[in-house]
């Protein structure tokens, strides 16, 4: 709709700071069609008062038909900016009583070297102390804070540093979660012997692992179970395969490893509705396991150096895995990346890890290799569902949901102070349900610790920032301006011009006018006539 003069007066007085970042094209967008879609004919003209960051005003692959734009482009008094930039963890593996490094990235947009800049760390409230950086002018640092936590449990944790320039990215806020315990099921055949798992996960209280037999356990054998692992089973049942797909659907990991007397029907029907490979023909070939992936994220944090110069494990049996590229999955170990022996996929919320043999000494030496223990407790360790270390308010991600809520106790998002407590929205992603923001971003205005709650059993806490595109304050100059208008075809561009005292000259924005001199032509040639009338005479 429209607005009168005095209407758009009151509107502008009521303009209060958003969180979020809206990018030029977006409101060129907006503005286009609001305009050719008009009833009415009339001047179509665009105002733009920016100060034409560059991070938000480039107008790349913009297709608009051409309309008269005018723009003012403001300058900044102070265009120096220092701001934190992110925020991470190498490893994902939070525990109790070991050595925890933040590591944090912190930019220094101005033309004055850094020296001495004092960066805090608060963990619920508590500070393990300052750290002092230097940054050089027009660069960043990468560096970490150390710390121990000493007990389990959610921490809202904050990044804070002390500017005298911009100060909406001066703190940075994050969440992680320290459990004190993995639960665990082992799943074996009644006659299976080897406990190369068992003993493994014995080795620290950390790994609670309970063992059951495929033939009695029962639904209640797997709840609060993080990972279920099923050790040289000939068969999956149905009702099983339905427990480790909820399992999967929750958040938490299922690792397969085959029997030696395979009933290839029932474990191909559950790889087949996973869209993994399935199991062929047993290989009596022996096989080195020349390939390891060091590079995925389940080894991130593990290694200093990636290993390379250890004796390989070997295959004397296993069977054939039917790969194709409608598959998606990771190969962890393998005789070379496209024949995998053990394979990862993301399955819901969580992870299923498939193996191509029994762990026997008839089948493979694997389980004595030190990768082997490296590789389960791995597993183990991040079995459960690893929350988002933060969102940025604007653009908010799905937050996956691995806990069953009930309707008549919707989750609410809670922060007492700013007074927000809403309802999000529960979708449904690829098989797995996660909690939705989309409809919040007008809501949320604050960065922030958030609780999501049910007041019964689901609470968690997550953390929001404001976005960092606007923290970088370069900007385009006038010529700069007319040359993103024109990469998108929009010739007529132009600065406002101001006057002496620095407001606009209105004049420009009027249409060209020709009367006056058409009159003074009209007065000139009547005179030229009477004198042309009195010399012809004569």
């Amino acid at each position: 709709r429209y607005y009168s003069k005095s209407e758009v007066i009151d509107m502008i007085k009521e303009v209060d700071f958003t969180a979020k970042s809206t990018e030029q094209k977006e409101i060129l967008r907006l503005q286009s069609d609001i305009l050719l879609n008009a009833p009415e004919d009339g001047n179509r003209r665009i105002f733009v008062l920016s100060d034409f960051q560059k991070k938000t005003n480039k107008l790349a692959e913009l297709e608009l038909p051409e309309i008269q734009t005018y723009f003012y482009r403001a300058e900044a008094v102070n265009s120096d900016n220092i701001f934190i930039d992110s925020v991470w963890f190498e490893s994902p593996v939070h525990r109790t009583n070991s050595l925890v490094d933040v590591h944090f990235r912190v930019q220094n947009n101005s033309n004055q070297d850094l020296t001495d800049l004092n960066i805090r760390l608060s963990i619920n409230g508590n500070e393990p102390g300052p750290k002092r950086i230097a940054i050089p002018a027009n660069s960043y640092i990468d560096d970490k804070i150390t710390f121990t936590d000493r007990t389990a449990g959610i921490k809202s944790a904050k990044l804070a540093i002390e500017t005298s320039q911009l100060f909406f990215d001066d703190s940075f806020y994050f969440t992680y979660t320290i459990k004190d315990a993995v639960n665990i099921l082992l799943i074996a055949s009644k006659n299976e012997t080897t406990n190369n798992l068992a003993q493994l996960y014995n080795l620290d209280e950390f790994y609670n692992a309970t063992a059951a037999t495929i033939e009695t356990v029962v639904q209640d054998d797997f709840k609060d179970k993080e990972l279920i692992v099923l050790n040289n089973i000939n068969k999956i049942p149905s009702g099983i395969m339905e427990l480790l797909d909820s399992k999967l659907e929750n958040g938490g990991s299922v690792v397969l490893i085959p029997g030696p007397e395979l009933d290839r029907s029932s474990w191909n029907i559950y790889l087949s509705k996973h869209q993994l490979p399935q199991f062929g023909k047993m290989d009596t070939t022996n096989y080195t396991l020349n390939y390891f992936n060091s590079d995925d994220p389940l080894y991130t944090g593990v290694f200093e150096t990636v290993p390379d110069n250890y004796k390989r494990a070997r295959l004397f049996s296993h069977y054939t895995l039917n790969v194709s590229n409608r598959q998606n999955f990771m190969t962890l170990f393998g005789m070379n990346q496209q024949n995998p022996y053990l394979l990862a996929s993301k399955e819901g919320n969580g992870r299923l890890f498939l193996m191509a043999s029994p762990i026997t000494r008839e089948f493979t030496n694997f389980q004595n290799h030190a990768l082997f223990a490296t590789t389960f407790l791995r597993i183990a360790e991040t079995a459960s569902f690893i929350k988002p270390l933060y969102m940025t308010i604007g653009r908010m991600d799905n937050f996956p949901l691995q806990d069953q809520v009930s309707e008549k106790n919707p989750i609410h998002l809670v922060n007492e102070t700013y007074n927000i407590d809403v309802i999000p929205l529960i979708t449904n992603v690829s098989n797995s349900r996660a909690i939705s923001f989309s409809h919040l971003e007008n809501t949320i205005n604050s960065a922030g610790f958030y609780q999501l709650t049910d007041q019964q059993k689901f609470n968690e806490t997550i953390a929001l920032n404001y976005d960092r595109k606007e923290s970088s304050t370069e900007v385009f100059n006038d010529e700069q301006v007319v040359d993103e208008f024109k990469n998108i075809g929009w010739t007529n561009a132009s600065p406002f011009e101001l006057t002496g005292k620095g407001k606009v000259q209105i004049n420009q924005l009027k249409a060209t006018e020709y009367w006056r001199i058409l009159l003074i032509l009209g007065l000139i040639f009547i005179g030229i006539e009477i004198l042309l009338l009195k010399l012809w005479k004569r």
